[in-house]
């Protein structure tokens, strides 16, 4: 499960999360275990970054966004990617090492 992500996928993340959930209500033995959707969303988005990523990265392709939503959009998956892997301690590392 990614641990950073930029906002704007965090968001979609927490979006793809509610509409899997809605589908996956559906399954009694699902639906026993998460009984609500927020706690569900709340606890599991992380597990959709992945596929917020990939969603974010097919609307770039799309006719019905404007140039300024691309803008925005390709702004927040470069700025995603700049950020460190979960676990990475190098920058925590390197200013410990200029510290001292």
């Amino acid at each position: 499960m990614a641990k950073y992500s930029h906002k704007l996928v965090s968001k979609t993340a927490q979006q793809i999360a509610a509409e899997f959930y809605q589908d996956a209500a559906l399954d009694n033995a699902f639906y026993k275990m998460w009984p609500k959707e927020r706690v569900f969303v709340n606890k599991q988005w992380g597990n959709f970054i992945r596929p917020a990523r990939e969603a974010l990265t097919r609307m770039l392709s799309m006719n019905n966004y404007s140039e300024e939503v691309k803008a925005e959009i390709y702004e927040a998956l470069l700025l995603d990617r700049a950020l460190p892997p979960k676990g990475d301690t190098s920058l925590q590392k390197a200013t410990e090492s200029m510290v001292h």
